[in-house]
């Protein structure tokens, strides 16, 4: 995406094509939430068939995809994502050439990431082929998490989610970013449903997949996925078999595979509680001592992930307390981490969007159950937009700190975007709290009723 200038504050603001972009990304937010909202409001939705909701659903998911497709990079004439041209792309050809990842290039993904998107090239060595894999992955995905909501939720929960999904900019923001989340979301999907069916050990082995195909950032997703099964001692040994048979063939060939966890750990973005801080003046304590406050992110996911370990100690969670329990850690890491793109949300943005359903299908009043799934919405909506307001400030994220002016001065106000990122960024945490102390309330009160099929139990086989 072509990036603008930098405007300091105060200085007028000329209309660029990356800001009219911006403007395009907030009118479809805008007009998601607005058909989203109408959409709920309309209950004879929920009284047609099932089969007829869903195909038509699925329906305008695919026509809407290809039509983006054909919007974003034939109309507009875009080139392919940056990371598929120059991550995906580069260390896919260098595999085939017999290149191993951190010994013959270095890569912030897991080890068989490179394999994988090696495998649409065998077909068309193309970057297209890669994008036409992820938007492939992605409504796989789809189908894979809304077969796991029939079949654990009530059928007004599943309606509602796949509304959420339909109209929210993530999915699609992640797919035309390219983003390796999707794959995530499709190998996460398949180790939930291998659970449910009870195939522990399967699952175990899947687990192990996920971790390897996509980020060891992936590690967040799973504690809830431990929680969950029955036969945790199974799963987490085959899990651990799992990582372990794709790892030693590298650590055997002299190459650290902890080499993407240290480049990971260097980079920063916008939309979390620390960049707001740099608008204060943490910003060089911020980038002088990056592995304390890693350090501190990851305490709070732990702490998070053992607070619920005591009470699930002896028996499994609840399976319907996995959607909300992982959208609570991912709302916990998002906050403190010091890198919290929000295409991160799309390897459990189902999963949330199911969380979110379930929870508000508890609010007696239908106004206000379309007041909280709106604002689940307005979340979204703001955090994919804050990182493209970022992006044109700041040139690709050079500069860590928070825009530069007094602040909330008359200037700094007059500045368009430097204070619509800051705005943003404040307005980010409030909704996060804010949605996840309603799912936090629905996990502790809702998730276990008595109807929940019994998917999970210690005799798992």
């Amino acid at each position: 995406m072509p990036i603008g200038p930098v405007a300091g504050p105060g200085a007028p603001v000329r209309i660029t094509e990356s800001m009219r972009e911006i403007y395009i990304r907030v009118a479809i937010g805008l007009a998601g939430m607005a058909v989203l909202c109408a959409l709920l409001a309309r209950p004879h939705l929920f009284r047609v068939s099932r089969r007829t909701f869903y195909l038509l659903l699925f329906s305008v998911l695919v026509v809407t995809r290809i039509l983006s497709w054909y919007a974003v990079f034939t109309v507009l004439g875009h080139d392919v994502p940056y990371d598929v041209r120059e991550y995906y792309l580069s260390q896919a050809r260098e595999v085939m050439k017999g290149g191993l990842p951190y010994r013959d290039f270095a890569s912030s993904y897991s080890p068989l990431f490179p394999y994988l998107m090696a495998l649409p090239l065998l077909v068309d060595d193309s970057p297209q082929s890669l994008m036409i894999f992820l938007m492939i992955a992605e409504l796989a995905s789809c189908v894979l998490w809304a077969g796991i909501c029939f079949r654990l939720f009530a059928d007004d929960d599943c309606r509602t989610a796949l509304l959420i999904y339909l109209t929210s900019t993530i999915p699609s923001a992640a797919l035309f970013a390219g983003q390796d989340e999707i794959v995530g979301s499709l190998i996460l999907g398949a180790v939930v449903w291998l659970l449910i069916n009870r195939r522990t050990t399967a699952a175990g082995f899947g687990s192990a997949l996920f971790l390897a195909t996509t980020k060891f950032i992936s590690a967040l997703y799973l504690g809830g996925v431990f929680l969950v099964a029955g036969a945790r001692r199974r799963y987490f040994l085959a899990a651990a078999a799992g990582l372990a048979a794709v790892l030693m063939p590298f650590i055997l060939s002299g190459v650290d595979p902890a080499e993407p966890l240290r480049i990971e750990g260097e980079l920063i973005s916008s939309g979390n509680l620390l960049y707001l801080a740099s608008r204060f003046g943490a910003a060089d304590v911020l980038q002088r001592y990056p592995a304390y406050f890693n350090a501190i992110s990851a305490s709070a996911v732990v702490a998070f992930f053992l607070w619920q370990w005591r009470r699930y100690r002896v028996s499994p969670m609840p399976i319907r307390s996995l959607f909300a329990f992982s959208s609570l850690q991912l709302i916990i890491f998002m906050l403190l981490s010091r890198k919290s793109y929000f295409f991160y949300w799309q390897v459990i943005f189902f999963p949330a969007c199911i969380a979110v359903a379930h929870a508000a299908g508890f609010v007696s009043s239908l106004r206000k159950r379309i007041v909280w799934i709106c604002a689940f919405s307005a979340l979204f909506q703001i955090v994919a937009i804050e990182p493209y307001i970022r992006w044109f400030i700041d040139d690709r994220d050079r500069s860590y700190a928070a825009p530069r002016g007094d602040w909330l001065t008359g200037a700094f106000v007059r500045s368009g975007p430097d204070f619509a990122l800051f705005v943003l960024n404040a307005a980010i945490p409030v909704f996060y709290v804010a949605v996840g102390l309603f799912l936090w309330r629905s996990m502790r009160t809702r998730a276990a009723d008595p109807d929940c099929p019994p998917v999970n139990s210690p005799r798992e086989t």
